[in-house]
């Protein structure tokens, strides 16, 4: 008896997960008079072609790492704070930079991997799914769902969370990719009940759950610091991803349904990232409430801070206090000049524990709390954290002077083999005399990196210009306390 050929599936709709789509040239044509086993496979070449885009999309990850990797000049684990400035420019999605026009770190971010743990998790995970969905969906609309739904995800975390985003990168990618095997399925067969019981479904409510419990330890336990786990881009991309793999199949098993889904579904995650670019957020202040019905007694504080504005005002109240004692070593602190006594220190100490609990209860201030903060660490002496905290403060502020000025101060505070991190940083930020005039400072700190490398004729050159900009021949002009120290340190360097 002749074996009876295996039935094809029904050309009228899309295949579920797992089969093969119909009219693809992935199998050649079966032989009926060969066995099973011994039927004809498609050459290397074909079942390469046929997942370019995950191919493509591996690749971009691997390379990427590649030149993290050339550049920090050592394998990077996990991302630092430290390292943040190369990430940036390898594609990280960068709130600040993503609002100055670079709206295309929504999408790099996906394919730059923020260390070795992250690499190779995610593109083990990537290559056991990608290819497969690639292969049912086709390598357009493949590319579609994983581009749209992982840049729509970290733009949903943008808008709805700002401030939310850390390291988002391959895992939101990932995240999309699991959501959109249910999503397939149901568009496909329009089963509640299969789509339930498909493994693809099982799968993603196991990363649903894993996210979840992730996302109550940043929450609870690390009280949303972890900077680690960007939770609300990864679900938010699985939740798009969903909707794309509905819509992108449907287009094939109902065109009248997939066709206008496909349609919302990719403006849906277009609005999201243009708002993403332009800065719009929700705001998630929870109102007042009914003014009818029952109400509770509140105490005199919570009745002077009912409006989110009056909350910023206290917030600004607290950072003006905190500055003005920052003040007394000026905007660029150096205690080895004028070194803080115990008091100081408390009350240093006490003002960094503000300012940590401030940015983690608000959005709008946090560039501004960044610089208290780097100047605290300095009085401190805790220069270690100080400089990471000041070249992630550099990259958000686009390297601007103030920012590259701070991040010297924090280098020359910690000294030693640090002074060519912080000559390369304050001879960028003095390069005009824009900064140099408003803060004086940083020119007398680049003499003093300067003179630490001996480098005697540079740095006697910018003492001289730091005199300049202070005096007036031999009279001093407002000069404030924290500049007498330097200008005597000055004049005697010169006068050797």
């Amino acid at each position: 008896m002749e074996p009876t050929p295996p039935s094809s599936p029904d050309p009228g709709r899309a295949p579920l997960p797992g089969e093969p789509a119909p009219g693809a040239s992935q199998q050649p044509a079966p032989n009926p008079q060969l066995p099973p086993g011994f039927q004809p496979q498609p050459g290397l070449l074909a079942r390469l072609w046929a997942i370019k885009a995950a191919l493509l999309l591996f690749a971009a990850m691997l390379l990427n790492f590649y030149g993290i990797y050339k550049e920090i000049g050592k394998l990077l684990i996990q991302p630092t704070q430290r390292n943040v400035a190369i990430l940036a420019e390898h594609g990280l999605f960068v709130r600040a930079m993503v609002h100055d026009g670079e709206w295309w770190r929504h999408f790099t971010a996906l394919v730059t991997p923020t260390g070795a743990i992250d690499l190779l998790i995610c593109a083990w995970i990537f290559w056991s799914l990608g290819p497969m969905v690639e292969r049912l969906l086709g390598t357009l609309r493949f590319l579609t769902l994983f581009l749209l739904a992982g840049a729509g995800g970290i733009a949903l975390a943008e808008v709805f969370a700002p401030g939310s985003l850390r390291w988002s990168g391959p895992w939101v990618g990932l995240y999309c990719v699991f959501g959109a095997l249910p999503g397939m399925v149901f568009g496909d067969t329009f089963s509640l009940g299969k789509t339930l019981r498909h493994p693809g479904t099982r799968s993603c409510a196991f990363w649903v759950v894993l996210g979840l419990v992730f996302a109550y330890i940043s929450e609870t336990e690390l009280k949303g610091s972890s900077g680690f786990y960007d939770w609300q881009a990864q679900l938010g991309g699985m939740a798009l991803g969903v909707l794309l793999g509905f819509a992108l199949t449907a287009i094939t098993s109902r065109p009248a349904i997939g066709i206008p889904a496909s349609l919302v579904s990719v403006g849906g995650c277009v609005g999201l990232i243009v708002a993403s670019s332009l800065g719009i957020h929700v705001d998630r202040t929870p109102s007042a409430g009914p003014a009818d019905g029952p109400t509770r007694e509140r105490d005199p504080d919570e009745k002077l801070l009912e409006t989110r504005d009056d909350v910023l005002s206290a917030e600004e109240q607290q950072l003006q206090e905190i500055n003005a004692f920052l003040d007394r070593w000026g905007p660029l602190p150096m205690p080895m000049l004028q070194p803080p006594d115990d008091q100081e220190i408390e009350r240093a100490d006490a003002y960094l524990e503000k300012l940590d609990d401030l940015a983690l209860g608000t959005n709008e201030l946090v560039d501004e709390l960044d610089p208290a903060r780097v100047r605290l660490l300095i009085l401190l002496a805790r220069y270690s954290v100080a400089t990471q905290r000041a070249e992630e403060y550099t990259i958000m502020q686009s390297n601007s002077p103030r920012s590259q000025a701070l991040a010297g101060a924090a280098f020359v505070a910690q000294g030693g083999g640090k002074l060519h991190d912080a000559a390369n940083y304050l001879s960028k930020a003095v390069e005009g005399e824009g900064l140099a005039t408003e803060w004086p400072e940083a020119v007398f700190m680049l003499g003093y990196a300067l003179d630490g490398l001996h480098e005697d004729v540079p740095a006697g050159s910018q003492y001289q210009r730091f005199l300049r900009l202070v005096t007036e021949g031999d009279r001093d002009v407002g000069n404030l306390p924290h500049r007498l120290p330097m200008i005597e340190m000055a004049r005697d360097y010169l006068g050797r």
